[in-house]
């Protein structure tokens, strides 16, 4: 059970730091291709029953920064135990 959540929250913060980096570098011409991607989810939706109204919605804005960042978390997370 341990391990699952040290490597739910390595890989959460390899996607943090992917998208950070992305964003950072998308004003450098040549590193703007790091945040070349697509958002890809379930947009805002309203429900509303009068006496309870909630929103609901997902998103993941998915870069190619992201994935880096993401594959190399995990190679880190796999180097640490083994």
């Amino acid at each position: 059970m341990k391990s699952k959540i040290v490597s739910l929250i390595i890989i959460l913060v390899g996607l943090v730091l992917g998208s950070f980096i992305g964003e950072v570098t998308a004003n450098i011409p040549f590193l703007s291709w790091l945040n070349f991607g697509q958002v890809i989810g379930v947009p805002n939706f309203e429900v509303n029953l009068y006496a309870l109204q909630f929103n609901l919605g997902l998103t993941f804005n998915c870069t190619i920064a992201c994935i880096l960042g993401l594959i190399i978390a995990l190679l880190i997370y796999y180097k640490v135990i083994k």
